[in-house]
């Protein structure tokens, strides 16, 4: 099985420290013997990512014509469409999945998938996790419901108004996302050579690149950052705490997915250098 972050960090003995999964790295630990993956027709595989407390992520690829036998899963499970195409069939729902598309399957729900293109397909899989010693509370309110959002449509959405967005050196936007009660997540978009203020939070954040290359810096303070270059497929954990900023260095717009554990009543963010008006 491949090494996750969570081995990772217990190696090192740091578990604040931010980790970036490269995959360039992370794609030599395919695991294989996923439930029924052996037959013909249900060939698939996993690529294990991160192991965190509230939740996990995974890529799972899907060559062509394959799909996954139904299944009932006893957590909420978050999809992130990253190439080809993919349909999932729940509650009696047909959800086709093209690459931005993202789905919410609750605790409980009989599904499955397939490959309907020609071509491998690949998304990330983000599962919660039951917390130890409390009881479930699941299927209340938004982890009720089954929801796909679809990139074509959303990305008409786009939300500007986020801490110095409208100045020359800061642009980026927020589109519409999912959440259940482990974990929120959403697309961000950055056009080129523009930047994040330096801000911090007191939740976990987890970044996935889909499109470009975002330079994340991040570290212990404001003026000790690391740091790491996000191609796509990249991911890149950052513990609650550590400041951080991220630019797009590429030739073209950067997307990618925010993710951020659930917070309490004392979660806040931030901002260390935003801009005088």
């Amino acid at each position: 099985m491949a090494t996750t972050t969570r081995d990772k960090h217990q190696s090192e003995n740091n578990p604040s420290n931010p980790v970036h999964y490269a995959w360039n790295e992370y794609r030599h630990g395919m695991v294989l013997d996923l439930p029924g993956a052996s037959a013909w027709g249900s060939h698939r595989a996993a690529y294990p990512i991160l192991d965190l407390d509230k939740f996990d992520v995974r890529m799972i690829r899907v060559p062509a014509l394959q799909s996954s036998p139904t299944t009932v899963d006893a957590v909420n499970l978050l999809v992130v469409q990253v190439e080809g195409e993919i349909e999932f069939y729940a509650n009696s729902h047909t959800l086709p999945l093209e690459p931005y598309d993202l789905l919410r399957v609750p605790e409980g729900t009989e599904y499955c998938y397939m490959n309907v293109g020609l071509d491998d397909t690949f998304f990330f899989a983000i599962a919660g996790k039951p917390a130890a010693g409390q009881p479930s509370t699941r299927n209340v309110g938004l982890d009720h419901e089954l929801a796909s959002l679809r990139w074509k449509e959303y990305r008409r959405k786009i939300n500007w108004n986020i801490s110095d967005a409208d100045l020359w050196g800061y642009h980026r936007g927020t589109y519409p996302g999912l959440e259940t009660s482990d974990v929120s997540l959403h697309m961000v978009v950055q056009p080129g050579w523009q930047s994040s203020n330096i801000h911090g939070k007191t939740w976990d954040c987890v970044f996935l690149q889909m499109k470009g290359e975002t330079l994340f810096e991040t570290g212990p303070s404001p003026d000790h950052l690391k740091p790491y270059r996000l191609q796509p497929k990249d991911v890149l954990w950052v513990p609650a705490g550590n400041p951080y900023r991220y630019t797009t260095v590429g030739s073209s717009p950067s997307l990618f997915v925010s993710m951020a554990t659930q917070w309490g009543p004392d979660a806040k963010a931030t901002y260390y250098d935003r801009r005088p008006r």
